[in-house]
């Protein structure tokens, strides 16, 4: 029969890994329980035009990449005062959609 009580987690803890995710403004950070430690720039561009595309090879480039490219992407800075950008539902949808899934490649890249 297994154990049970308090102590009975602490030996199963050592199966476990803890991840720790900090979305910021800037940067955006994750933490493991096995010190693996991870900063990247918060900012998500997408290239331009056909010839942006053709020289970043990438539909999607993200971080300090994003910025040593910046002439030929549109940037987006996910976060505002440290909450996600989001339009209200009364607004057109457009820009915002983007919005929405530079946060999810931003989540997916710091993974």
């Amino acid at each position: 029969m297994a154990a049970e009580g308090p102590g009975a987690s602490a030996s199963q803890d050592g199966d476990i890994l803890y991840v720790g995710l900090d979305l910021g403004t800037s940067q955006s950070s994750i933490e493991t329980s096995t010190d693996i430690r991870r900063t990247v720039t918060s900012v998500v561009g997408w290239p331009k035009d056909l010839i942006s595309y053709k020289f970043l090879q990438k539909q999607v480039v993200i971080g300090d990449e994003c910025l040593e490219h910046r002439m030929a992407v549109d940037m987006i800075w996910p976060m505002e005062h440290g909450v996600f950008r989001a339009r209200p539902e009364e607004e057109p949808k457009g820009e915002d959609d983007r919005e929405a899934e530079a946060i999810q490649h931003l989540v997916s890249y710091v993974i």
